[in-house]
């Protein structure tokens, strides 16, 4: 089902349907000529295109073309002409349940033909609105995850802290000058630390 040579298209964001997200998509064939309408899920949805996922048997040839209606987050029911691009036939894992019994499925990637510029914004509002809620979703996710490592690592935090105060104060310490140092004209090699006063010991 795989086409081995894929006509560049280019293509817009694609936004993958959420759990809360309307999956259910009705489509129909130009080519029969008593039109059966079908129904399968919809995967993602972009301004330029879309992927649905339907059985082997029902799978449409690369180049037909569809007449899909499709929900858009956030939004209504739209109906347009769009074209299969690509198919990859979404193989069957053996460890899942009941894996000889159901039929393997097949994702079919679909282009919209001459899509309506009503259709495009419609689209465009109900994908930026789905974009910020994941962005808020996922923001929100990161600082109870943050406020949870704080919590479990709070003495290892402050411990990391306090060691690093205490290495710059002793650099800090090692680093400054001794008496004998003069910034006009500096100090000879090896005489700018100087620990033991030799000309005592002698």
């Amino acid at each position: 089902m795989d086409n081995p040579v894929r006509k560049f298209i280019p293509r817009a964001p694609r936004y993958v349907l959420r759990p809360n997200d309307k999956h259910m998509v009705r489509y129909s064939s130009e080519y029969d000529h008593r039109p059966v309408i079908q129904r399968t899920r919809l995967l993602n949805l972009s301004e330029t295109g879309m992927a649905i996922e339907m059985d082997l048997s029902e799978c449409p040839q690369v180049g037909e073309r569809l007449k899909v209606e499709l929900p858009v987050p956030a939004g209504e029911q739209i109906a347009w002409w769009a074209r299969v691009v690509r198919t990859h036939i979404r193989r069957k894992q053996w460890w899942t349940t009941n894996a000889e019994m159901e039929p393997e499925k097949v994702v079919v990637a679909l282009h919209f033909d001459a899509l309506p510029q009503g259709h495009i914004k419609a689209i465009r509002k109900g994908l930026n609105e789905r974009f910020l809620e994941a962005m808020r979703e996922r923001r929100q996710a990161q600082l109870v995850y943050l406020r949870a490592l704080w919590i479990k690592n709070t003495w290892k935090i402050l411990g990391w802290v306090a060691m690093t105060c205490v290495v710059a104060i002793a650099l800090y310490w090692l680093a400054r000058p001794s008496a004998n140092y003069d910034p006009a004209k500096g100090t000879g090699w090896g005489e700018r630390f100087q620990f033991f006063d030799f000309e005592k010991q002698k």
